[in-house]
């Protein structure tokens, strides 16, 4: 797993996962407001992904192999979250 603490690599490293398998997202947060010209400090990235239920284990399945941990994705797909 690898670990990023810069949220604009993080987001960087995202971009062609979300764009290879269609998924439409945008940032929020911390860093938009930063993108938006508000000085902020922040180490996170809030995303917003628009997915179907159906392409979540393939979008899981994908960010697994690039190194991202997944946490909760039964929970997600049965709809307990």
């Amino acid at each position: 797993m690898t670990w990023i603490q810069d949220s604009i690599t993080l987001a960087a490293q995202l971009h062609p996962i979300f764009a290879s398998l269609g998924v439409p997202y945008y940032i929020t947060g911390g860093v938009a407001a930063i993108a938006y010209g508000e000085p902020r400090t922040t180490q996170d990235l809030a995303v917003v992904l628009s997915i179907q239920l159906s392409a979540i284990g393939t979008l899981a399945t994908v960010l697994e192999q690039a190194g991202f941990y997944v946490p909760g994705v039964d929970d997600a797909v049965s709809g307990r979250m």
